[in-house]
């Protein structure tokens, strides 16, 4: 596949050769050639120096910020360049042997910072520090910036408990960006049907702009930044509201997916749930219906009941939920369950009908076993009866002729 600077080269080439073709003799043609050629050949190398462009491969650079804490003893390490360095070079190290195949180079800046915010330290001297990674890769490679950054800074963090470990005199304590991550699950209500994917964007954006604001009114080492939500799975349920009339709605659960970044917050996973439980439930449902309207999806339209429920247990797993449909026993059953009741009677009348016809004819005379054979014998019973009943009634009347 030829770059767009070879492909110029060779249209210029073209031109110019069929230009002096008609102009020049071969001589000529030739030490023009040779020229171009020389021209194009410094061309490709100021280009692919400007370009970063090495061996055919153009390299992108990328950075990861982190900081941590460091305590050392002086009788180890006199001072806080000496201690960062030691921690620098075996973190520079680590990433090599770990992330070094899918990585063409890294390299390691850090600063001081501060004095430690803690009270209480065993050591001599201690400081924070901030460290900024530059992770150099192939361009085709493809990595995305924040899957790098992560890499980079989780196995930095990683790697902290061999260090300790390893090295006496020195303790670093990775103060962040830790990424906290959790589930959430909102009932909203009532709606129709599932969301589709306007509606989901703006619910995932209402989300967020709640958790921002939540996290923005926090004080201390709550702050949370670069939080993303995604909607993972909803889960339809029946409810009746007994309004004017029974009246059939459904209420949807959205379980969606949060994550984020923030400082000296190890172990607090928890904190979105306790965001989520301080959330102001009119005006989300507010928002919702306002984000909506503006991304022109009236799903929300009819939404006045907005409620946070408790995380799912042993991770995420969808709640067993009745189907729709499954109603109250004092409700009138739909019409359909009617007809088909209707149905199932006459065709159970029919068999029966058909089932009492063949009994009578197979009880009929011998050689009157066929329909119209019993039908005449019946009448003939008939007419026998009539005439003993007259007879009867004659005997009765004497003198009458």
């Amino acid at each position: 596949k030829e770059s767009k600077s070879e492909t110029i080269h060779i249209f210029i080439a073209i031109v110019y050769h069929n230009y002096y073709a008609t102009m020049m003799s071969l001589r000529g043609i030739c030490i023009h050639l040779l020229v171009l050629h020389v021209v194009l050949f410094f061309t490709d190398m100021v280009e692919g120096n400007s370009n970063n462009n090495y061996g055919g491969r153009k390299l992108v650079q990328m950075t990861a910020t982190y900081e941590y804490q460091i305590e050392f003893n002086t009788t180890t390490y006199p001072d806080e360049e000496s201690a960062r360095q030691k921690f620098d070079q075996e973190s520079l190290q680590e990433l090599n042997d770990e992330l070094g195949d899918d990585v063409d180079e890294f390299s390691i800046d850090s600063m001081s910072v501060q004095a430690c915010q803690q009270a209480e330290t065993t050591s001599e001297r201690c400081f924070e520090a901030e460290s900024t990674v530059t992770i150099t890769i192939n361009e085709d490679d493809g990595q995305e910036d924040t899957i790098v950054e992560k890499a980079t800074i989780e196995r930095v963090q990683s790697f902290l408990d061999t260090f300790n470990a390893e090295n006496a005199g020195i303790y670093v304590s990775f103060i962040g960006p830790f990424y906290i991550s959790s589930e959430l699950n909102i009932d909203i209500a009532p709606v129709n049907g599932y969301m589709d994917d306007t509606a989901k964007g703006v619910f995932e954006d209402v989300l967020v702009i709640h958790l921002e604001r939540y996290f923005a009114n926090q004080e201390g080492d709550n702050d949370v930044s670069n939080i993303e939500a995604t909607v993972l799975f909803q889960v339809l349920t029946a409810i009746q509201r007994r309004l004017q009339r029974r009246l059939e709605q459904q209420s949807n659960r959205v379980t969606s997916f949060v994550s984020g970044e923030c400082n000296r917050c190890a172990g607090k996973n928890d904190m979105f749930q306790d965001a989520a439980n301080s959330f102001d439930m009119d005006q989300f449902q507010e928002d919702l219906k306002i984000k909506g309207e503006e991304a022109g999806t009236d799903y929300f339209d009819n939404v006045d009941d907005v409620s946070y429920s408790e995380n799912l247990i042993d991770g995420l797993q969808e709640p067993v939920v009745p189907p729709l449909g499954n109603e109250p026993d004092d409700k009138k059953q739909p019409f359909w369950v009617w007809v088909a009741l209707g149905v199932a009677t006459a065709i159970f009348a029919g068999v029966f009908i058909l089932l009492f016809t063949k009994k009578k004819i197979e009880n009929a005379p011998k050689g009157q076993g066929d329909f119209a054979s019993a039908v005449a014998h019946t009448n003939r019973e008939n007419e026998e009866g009539l005439e003993v009943a007259r007879e009867s009634s004659s005997s009765e009347q004497p003198g009458m002729e």
